[in-house]
């Protein structure tokens, strides 16, 4: 099987060699379009949109008459000083709720003339934590002998964040603490229990 690579060979050189005879002539002249101005066109009107105005469905025991109520009557003042403190101090009280705990904190919002009650044990610490940033003032208890009071703080900078630590020496014990800082006054009634 012999194959004669003359009969290829040749005419792929003479089809090489005549592609290179059109060079030295010059490209062919093009007319060219003149460039139009470009024109700003106006922005279509938008489209109007109708918004329908959601009317409720009615449900059953849902529009109910309002009961018709007179004038709320004052419940008089108790003629005694010693009363009128106690019922005002018992309404100020903001307890420990279940709902209110993360983890092992007890978190309160701040309300301007709340009573909180924090509930101590002897021989362990309570930590009151102030918000990050406040700076402590003053830390007052009520009684400074049996109530073990100090402060501490955490963080740096505008993390920093003061607690005060307060510890009964038994249980039984009831004081008040109060603690001013560079935002606001805290307002604490401490319980020693068990």
């Amino acid at each position: 099987m012999n194959v004669d690579y003359s009969k290829y060979g040749l005419p792929l050189i003479l089809l090489a060699l005549s592609g290179c005879a059109t060079q030295g002539k010059p490209p062919p002249a093009i007319s060219l379009d003149e460039p139009v101005q470009a024109q700003v066109l106006p922005e279509p009107p938008m489209p109007i949109e109708v918004v329908a105005v959601p009317e409720p469905l009615p449900l059953p025991a849902q529009l109910k008459p309002l009961p018709e109520q007179g004038e709320p009557k004052p419940v008089p003042e108790p003629v005694d000083e010693k009363v009128r403190v106690s019922r005002a101090n018992q309404e100020a009280r903001i307890a420990p709720t279940r709902e209110g705990y993360i983890n092992a904190i007890q978190v309160w919002p701040f309300t301007d003339g709340a009573l909180y009650q924090v509930y101590a044990s002897p021989g362990r610490v309570t930590v009151v934590s102030l918000q990050p940033g406040e700076e402590l003032v003053t830390v007052a208890a009520g009684d400074t002998v049996r109530w073990i009071v100090g402060d501490t703080s955490s963080g740096s900078r505008a993390d920093l964040r003061v607690n005060v630590l307060v510890k009964p020496i038994r249980s039984g014990l009831k004081t008040n603490l109060v603690i001013t800082t560079s935002r606001r006054t805290y307002l604490i009634e401490l319980t020693s229990t068990e």
